[in-house]
């Protein structure tokens, strides 16, 4: 699976999906020293550990990752990520059009 089929699993519209994928044709990794944003990537690979080998439906990747998206709310002002991402994606669309 790549990315474009994660964000189909989110529903996200074409056109959002689109827009991302062309501006975003490149990333880069980089270190932090960040505490809260390490402990944060801790507890979540933790749970996402867990959850992959409990027998509920959370076996099934895209399930984990929908959830994952749904519940880190620490580092964003206890907003929910993929809807933190799809809002500046929309406004950042909008600004371009």
């Amino acid at each position: 699976m790549n990315l474009a089929d994660y964000l189909a699993v989110e529903k996200l519209p074409d056109h959002l999906v689109n827009y991302y994928l062309e501006k975003c044709n490149e990333s880069t990794i980089t270190k932090t020293d960040s505490r809260s944003v390490i402990s944060t990537m801790n507890e979540i690979m933790l749970v996402m550990k867990t959850l992959e080998v409990e027998e509920h439906d959370f076996r099934d990747k895209d399930e984990r990752h929908m959830w994952g998206n749904r519940s880190i709310y620490k580092p964003i002002d206890y907003n929910k990520p993929i809807e933190v991402f799809v809002k500046e994606l929309q406004t950042r669309f909008e600004m371009e059009s």
